[in-house]
């Protein structure tokens, strides 16, 4: 798989957040407008990221797609807002 132009490719990393004694996963809280994941692939016309990057990306941006049994994120680099 790789990604083409300005598109990255991210798999989804859970995180568990604790509310008031509750468990919740950083991709159902309403209020985390952003994700983290793992960067897969990137387009030729991406820079500054790179495969295995750990990023936060705009949920609301971000398209899934299934490929065998993985699940992944793919959005244009603009929606990538912070790189660990």
């Amino acid at each position: 798989m790789k990604a083409l132009g300005q598109y990255v490719v991210v798999k989804p990393i859970s995180e568990q957040i604790e509310s008031k004694g509750v468990l919740l996963s950083s991709s159902s809280e309403k209020n985390v407008t952003n994700l983290p994941g793992e960067v897969v692939t990137v387009g030729d016309d991406v820079k500054n990221l790179e495969k295995g990057d750990r990023v936060y990306y705009k949920k609301v941006a971000a398209s899934a797609i299934r490929v065998g049994e993985e699940v992944y994120d793919i959005m244009e680099q603009i929606h990538v807002v912070l790189k660990e």
